[in-house]
């Protein structure tokens, strides 16, 4: 998915990305935490009914393939 957005980049932050209100807002974001601890975030792309579902990863932690 395509999403546009104003964006502020911050050196030595203590996260790779944060997104907020607007972006949930935006992209109707809805997350699921499962029983085993995962949780994922699905974004709905504005302009279609397309969506996609985006795995989350601890804090100090990298995943796999991006």
């Amino acid at each position: 998915l395509v999403v546009y957005l104003q964006v502020h980049v911050i050196d030595n932050c203590p996260y790779e990305l944060l997104v907020g209100r607007p972006f949930d807002v935006l992209c109707e974001t809805t997350v699921q935490n499962t029983q085993t601890g995962d949780q994922f975030i699905t974004i709905h792309d504005p302009n279609s009914d397309r969506r996609c579902t985006i795995p989350t990863y601890a804090r100090g932690q990298k995943p796999k393939i991006l």
